[in-house]
């Protein structure tokens, strides 16, 4: 077991102070090109996933999967460019091997987010894939995930540059997390933003520069960030969610890392608490050493964070490593 402290908390304005910890990381991949044994893909890059588990009362799906990108596959799988396909994988971060299912969606689709939304009984797909300019996510949903051809159209081509990360809200009023940011003078887009809405085909932007990088010097300091992890909501109400850091050197070689950013219950446009680190490449499968396989050497990015049953604040994470491979660790939130 590896575990690794939390590292410094760089603003609070909430009555509590939240310390976020990352251990358990698995000593191999959950799922690799290079794994035998359950958890093998064909493919030379499998990563950044995101989870959908089967929901009470409904049959639309009857196992735990992963929905992945891929790329270098074998024809069969897909072939070279970027695409979406599944795995089974559990909350206990054991993967089975990629399945032989392409899901037929706009090219280099790529970087799923997904959700299930009760009030239709569908789960949502957000996901980048070509598009003119910065127009490039694309929202699906499907009754049955597991056919390919039942996933219908939402809206295509919104103005973000990645990602959709949702926080549901019992009044009908939804925020999206979204975007990748390289400062307010360096594209693609000026900030992580945050919009909400209420049909998933309409947005009101209500904060475009909502999270900017940090720091101007040291190791840590932000170049480029991205909206990362589906949001988590705490036993104190207030909600969580990973995003994605490179720091210096990342264009060359990888230091792409994980923060956290704690959202007030009662608004979660207000930022309460943002960490340092807390993500950081440290195992071979994500430095890009050794036997596994690698397209960008020192890079994680949390996609998946999934409540551990019968403990409070805890969660088994499912993330992209060395944007080659699908590894699993634990992240603990405590609070005082």
């Amino acid at each position: 077991m590896r575990t690794l402290a939390f590292f410094t908390i760089l603003s609070v304005v909430s009555s509590y102070v939240y310390n976020v910890t990352v251990s358990n990381k698995g000593a191999i991949p959950s799922l690799s090109l290079k794994r035998s044994s359950p958890g093998n893909s064909p493919c030379t890059c499998t990563f950044n996933p995101s989870f959908l588990e089967p929901q009470p009362g409904n049959p639309g799906l009857n196992a735990s999967i992963l929905i992945l990108r891929a790329s270098g596959c074998p024809a069969n799988y897909g072939g070279n460019e970027d695409h979406l396909m599944f795995a089974y994988c559990d909350k206990n971060g054991n993967c089975g091997d990629l399945q032989p299912l392409v899901f037929p969606f706009e090219a280099s689709a790529e970087d799923p987010r997904a959700f299930y939304y009760p009030t239709d009984g569908k789960w949502y797909l957000y996901y980048f894939a070509n598009g003119p300019g910065q127009n490039t996510v694309y929202l699906r949903r499907s009754a049955t995930p597991l056919d390919p051809n039942s996933w219908e159209l939402v809206v295509s081509q919104l103005p973000w540059h990645r990602n959709g990360c949702v926080i549901l809200r019992d009044d009908g009023n939804h925020y999206v997390i979204y975007g990748e940011s390289g400062g307010p003078s360096k594209g693609p887009l000026p900030g992580i933003a945050i919009a909400q809405t209420r049909n998933f085909v309409n947005y009101t932007v209500l904060n475009a520069t909502w999270l900017e990088p940090y720091g101007a010097n040291g190791t840590q300091s932000e170049i480029v960030l991205e909206a990362a992890s589906n949001v988590v909501q705490l036993s104190t109400g207030d909600y969580l969610h990973i995003y994605a850091a490179g720091t210096n050197g990342w264009v060359a070689n990888g230091n792409y890392t994980g923060a956290a950013i704690i959202l007030d219950k009662d608004d979660p446009t207000k930022i309460l608490q943002r960490t340092n680190h807390i993500f950081l490449p440290t195992m071979d499968y994500e430095i890009g050493d050794g036997i596994w396989p690698v397209q960008r050497n020192r890079t994680l990015f949390v996609t998946s964070l999934i409540p551990v049953e019968g403990e409070t604040d805890t969660f088994r994470v499912y993330y992209g490593a060395a944007d080659a491979n699908v590894a699993t660790a634990i992240l603990t939130v405590t609070y005082q």
